[in-house]
């Protein structure tokens, strides 16, 4: 699973702010299992998060979905944590 801060929507891109059609790219490298957008900006919840989330999952074939106030994910305990580091190498 990777949970990223996509403040932007699709064709909105701000320098330093992720936006969907980062999301894509990042995702395309990293393949996770799952993706949890959140960090929304207002220009990204006019143009409704659920949306994105779902043109990112049609887009990267992740399954991705936008993150709600006091949402909670159960996580399978068993599977190996791995980390960003091989990207950074």
């Amino acid at each position: 699973m990777l949970v990223m801060c996509v403040l932007r929507p699709r064709g909105a891109p701000v320098r330093g702010h992720l936006c969907t059609d980062d999301a894509v790219k990042i995702l395309g490298e990293v393949k996770p299992s799952l993706c949890v957008m959140t960090g929304f900006g207002i220009r990204m919840i006019y143009a409704n998060p659920d949306l994105e989330a779902q043109f990112i999952h049609e887009v990267s074939g992740v399954k991705t979905i936008a993150a709600r106030d006091n949402m909670r994910l159960k996580l399978d305990e068993r599977r190996e944590q791995r980390s960003l580091r091989m990207f950074l190498e």
